[in-house]
């Protein structure tokens, strides 16, 4: 029996042979009553002090030596090879500030990322980590001959953050290493900057490690992975690529996947330009509200769609005067409207015949009427639906000029 179990059992039994109606042994319990919450006081500050003491030698464990030793790839490509092998590339900045190069090149192979990371880790100065990493790009053959033989490796490595980003290449994704962007070495770092400032105009939803693990193990939708094209100096995001499962099947152009960001995302912000002949209207969206309704009509799962837009308007090249007339600023919202609806129809041609949902029809309609979906048919189901939009945009605010 401990200590404190002893000075327990002794206090309760004091406590018994004790009686209430005497004022001196009423005395003695409230002393005995006393004494045991001041000992109880100082067995918790014991324990925190103990801990204390624990969490300190803890966080001395990680110095800084340590850390120069590191080496953390910012990003990394995957391409074929022949022989059942893959080839991979990567860039490592260097830490030391004597080193003649800011970056270290990397080109390596293997029949798994696991394998060829071992393998690299003997031509490398320092330990490898992935804690750093920013991007995984893979070449578009890759991704159509399926990525789950490629996502074991970061679905189990806790080290590799979940926000790491995905995109892929039409051609060979290792050529991303000779591409000398201007503002920094640290392409990585480059890249996530740039898909930040995509999602936030609107030309790409944000999809990283988490998302594309979320999208493809969930029933009823289908993962999307940001496209890329290499310049000489620069990079670009080109729509995103469209998946079945785990297999690349399609793309989606910026206006289409404008279409697909607004569908699949909820109260967002960014730029729509809209070109009505040889003018151009350009909207600042300030929020947006989805409604998606399945239903079955005449032997056809059906789909309507509300879009509600608030938005306010950056440009008219028209130079026309708003703030004093209705009638255009109607007109404009017409206009916002009609051109996002045009572009939401033919997002759904593309992925009805694609048979890919991303949006999370499925989903949705599994949530919401579960007598409707049929894991088994839903695919048809989905390509043969029928689809109804209709777009509320409203015009808030006009600008200093009207």
């Amino acid at each position: 029996m401990s200590k404190k179990s002893k000075w327990a059992n002794t206090l309760f039994r004091l406590r018994l042979s004790l009686s209430l109606s005497n004022p001196f042994k009423n005395n003695i319990l409230n002393k005995l009553s006393t004494v045991s919450k001041r000992y109880s006081f100082l067995t918790n500050k014991i324990k925190i002090i103990t801990l204390f003491l624990i969490l300190l030698s803890i966080a001395g464990c990680w110095d800084v030596s340590e850390i120069d030793r590191t080496r953390f790839p910012t990003y990394i490509t995957f391409d074929q090879k022949a022989d059942d092998a893959y080839l991979f590339s990567t860039k490592i900045p260097v830490l030391k500030e004597e080193a003649p190069e800011e970056v270290s090149n990397f080109k390596f192979s293997g029949p798994s990322l696991h394998t060829a990371f071992k393998d690299l880790q003997p031509r490398v100065m320092g330990k490898l980590s992935l804690a750093m990493l920013r991007i995984v790009i893979f070449s578009e053959a890759v991704a159509q001959e399926g990525l789950k033989p490629h996502l074991d490796f970061f679905l189990r490595d806790p080290i590799v953050p979940g926000n790491t980003l995905f995109a892929i290449t039409p051609g060979r994704a290792e050529e991303i290493i000779d591409i000398e962007v201007a503002p920094t070495h640290n392409v990585g770092e480059y890249l996530e900057l740039l898909f930040y400032g995509a999602v936030d105009d609107l030309i790409l939803p944000e999809i990283t490690l988490n998302d594309f693990f979320i999208s493809l193990l969930t029933t009823g939708i289908d993962p999307i992975i940001p496209l890329l094209k290499y310049g000489e100096d620069d990079i670009e995001v080109k729509g995103v690529a469209i998946f079945k499962g785990d297999q690349m099947v399609g793309k989606l152009r910026e206006k289409e996947t404008r279409a697909l960001v607004l569908l699949k995302e909820k109260n967002l912000k960014g730029e729509v330009e809209i070109k009505i002949e040889d003018e151009i209207v350009n909207y600042y969206i300030q929020n947006n509200r989805v409604k998606i309704e399945p239903d079955f009509k005449d032997g056809k799962l059906k789909f309507e769609i509300e879009l509600t837009i608030d938005a306010d308007v950056d440009e008219d090249t028209t130079f026309r005067r708003l703030i004093d007339s209705p009638l255009t600023i109607e007109e404009l919202e017409q206009q916002l409207s009609s051109n996002l609806k045009r572009e939401i129809y033919l997002l759904f041609d593309i992925l009805q015949e694609l048979k890919s949902d991303p949006i999370g029809l499925g989903q949705i309609t599994r949530a919401k009427h579960f007598e409707l979906y049929d894991p088994d048919d839903w695919i048809q189901d989905f390509s043969r639906a029928k689809i109804e939009v209709n777009i509320n945009s409203r015009i808030r605010r006009l600008g200093i000029a009207t």
